[in-house]
């Protein structure tokens, strides 16, 4: 009897582990809400993928910095609600933590709102970035509405949810912090 018990649990391990699921094996696509994540919101198109210099029909003009940074790919979706508003999520995926934080850093300003979102987030009048990870995400809404803001709060909060890596800020970034007028010594 112990030797079948041992035998079943062997074998409820290794299946167990040949039906893992990592962040690796999961695509873009798998990040996104659904269709009816939130009750009254729809996917207004199907997801677009880009990856790597497919990223200029994507981005008209703004393709260079992230494929300098180490751009891979990235996912977009529209939502729609009933009163036709617009919620776009976009996913970029990053070469490491570093090109996502350096892509997060390329489109932040003092004029946002830090949310607790993934390792940094900024919430501004009508979009919302965060990094995590390898992850750089943008969620934007067609027009600035206190309530659509809170909109965009969700579905960043369910792509951050989905996000298993996590990141660090690079490690010279500590080195130049600029404290408003001078830089921190070594």
């Amino acid at each position: 009897m112990k030797h079948l018990f041992k035998q079943t649990l062997l074998l409820f391990l290794l299946a167990i582990s040949f039906c893992g699921f990592s962040q690796e094996e999961a695509s873009m696509q798998d990040l996104l809400p659904g269709n009816r994540y939130l009750d009254n919101w729809t996917v207004k198109d199907s997801v677009e993928i880009f990856t790597g210099d497919n990223l200029f029909s994507y981005i008209n003009g703004g393709a260079d910095i992230y494929l300098e940074y180490g751009f891979i790919e990235v996912a977009s979706c529209k939502y729609v609600n009933f009163a036709a508003s617009s919620v776009r999520v976009e996913i970029y995926k990053m070469t490491s933590d570093s090109a996502a934080y350096g892509i997060f850093t390329v489109n932040s300003s003092e004029k946002g709102k830090p949310v607790d979102l993934g390792n940094k987030a900024i919430l501004y009048d009508y979009y919302l970035d965060f990094w995590k990870g390898s992850y750089f995400v943008r969620c934007t809404s067609g027009k600035k509405d206190n309530g659509l803001m809170d909109t965009l709060k969700l579905f960043a909060g369910y792509v951050n949810e989905r996000i298993m890596e996590t990141g660090r800020e690079p490690k010279l970034t500590n080195v130049f912090r600029v404290d408003k007028t001078e830089f921190r010594n070594i």
